[in-house]
């Protein structure tokens, strides 16, 4: 069954509910380790409006149009009730000849691409969802930076050694991405939590591996896929992976994963990074290659998909981004049937109501972070 959509302005500072906005199509979604944007079109109306007069169906008038300010004002999106989304507004586009306006932004993610680290912070053996909440809460110690993002609880058992110079002026979300994306890393995404009663919440959301396998999803070419984008990528591809320690020239210690079973099947790919701490211990040095090698040793299957939500084999709101989801095509080159792991999800409710569903999607490896 469909849902039902409120879309509610609020202030950015306060998060205070200004209104609730009338908007013809809505664009948002929800991403794994990146911020997601929205895009929204609402009708123009250029004087007063007699309470209960409807524009294009709707009633909205100019003085509430005024309150549309980029860069001040939160969308938040809300399906029967629970929050689905919130972002920032960060531009706003008139058309008066088809008396349209067209609203973009993104979720509370892109907010820490907008903010720097001003002040040194060094982690000595902490665990690394503690060091993301200790970045948060520096993020926002000021009051004008403040914007009431909270980070979920809990521990991820991987401890590390890391230092954020002020003179480097990181990006708070370059900071998290450098983070979650070592081996051992982890999984992130923005989440709108909360009620419209008590408050609507952005929470940063941490886990070791985001999701699950689900039975709630059967995706199948010719049945509940109204469209497919299918690829299979070796452009970053490497089975064979070096991983550089702590020193100088000859003396620099090393180590180069290889998997015997990608390079009977391809030639050789290479690829070198630096340790990711000041390490010279072989064991520490094979253990990072390996982990980087499994996520690099195949070509990268992705998936676009289009999907019918209301399929019975579709159980709409039961699945979320990082959940992994059976998938079958037998169609020229696209034989398989097995798990795919859910990395984005893109929601657009057009001017009817009507829900339209992306999901993309990438193969699934129990392994891989």
């Amino acid at each position: 069954m469909p849902g039902k959509y409120i879309y509610l302005l609020a202030d950015l500072k306060t998060g205070d509910i200004m209104e609730e906005i009338p908007l013809t199509t809505v664009t948002f979604g929800e991403t794994i380790n990146g911020a997601t944007p929205f895009t929204a079109s609402a009708p123009m109306q250029t004087g007063h409006i007699t309470p209960g007069q409807l524009v294009h169906g709707f009633s909205w008038d100019k003085m509430q149009q005024a309150n549309i300010k980029p860069g001040a004002r939160l969308l938040h999106v809300l399906r029967n009730g629970k929050p689905m989304y919130s972002g920032l507004l960060y531009k706003a586009q008139a058309d008066p000849l088809s008396r349209t306006m067209n609203l973009s932004g993104a979720d509370h993610l892109s907010y820490m691409d907008r903010r720097r680290l001003d002040t040194t912070q060094s982690f000595a053996a902490a665990d690394q969802f503690q060091i993301v909440r200790d970045l948060v809460d520096e993020m926002q110690k000021n009051t004008y930076g403040d914007l009431g993002i909270q980070v979920t609880t809990g521990s991820s058992g991987v401890n590390r050694t890391r230092k954020f110079e002020a003179s480097e002026r990181w990006r708070f979300g370059d900071a998290l991405n450098g983070i979650a994306g070592q081996s051992d890393g982890f999984d992130y995404t923005m989440k709108a939590s909360g009620s419209v009663a008590a408050g609507i919440v952005p929470t940063l959301t941490l886990a070791n591996r985001l999701g699950g396998n689900s039975n709630n999803w059967v995706l199948q070419l010719g049945k509940n896929c109204e469209s497919l984008s299918y690829t299979e990528d070796a452009t970053s591809m490497a089975n064979a992976y070096t991983v550089l320690g702590n020193g100088n020239s000859d003396e620099r210690p090393l180590y180069t994963a290889k998997n015997a079973g990608s390079l009977n099947t391809y030639p050789q790919f290479d690829e070198v990074r630096n340790a990711e701490s000041d390490d010279t211990e072989t064991a520490n040095l094979k253990t990072e290659a390996y982990a980087y090698l499994a996520a690099y040793q195949t070509p990268v299957r992705t998936a676009v998909i289009r999907i019918k939500p209301d399929d019975p084999d579709i159980k709409f709101g039961a699945v979320e981004v990082g959940d992994s989801v059976r998938f079958i095509a037998s169609y020229g080159w696209l034989e398989f049937d097995e798990l795919f792991r859910i990395m984005q999800m893109n929601i657009t409710i057009d001017q009817n109501g009507k829900e339209n569903v992306v999901v993309t999607l990438t193969q699934y490896d129990s392994t891989v972070n």
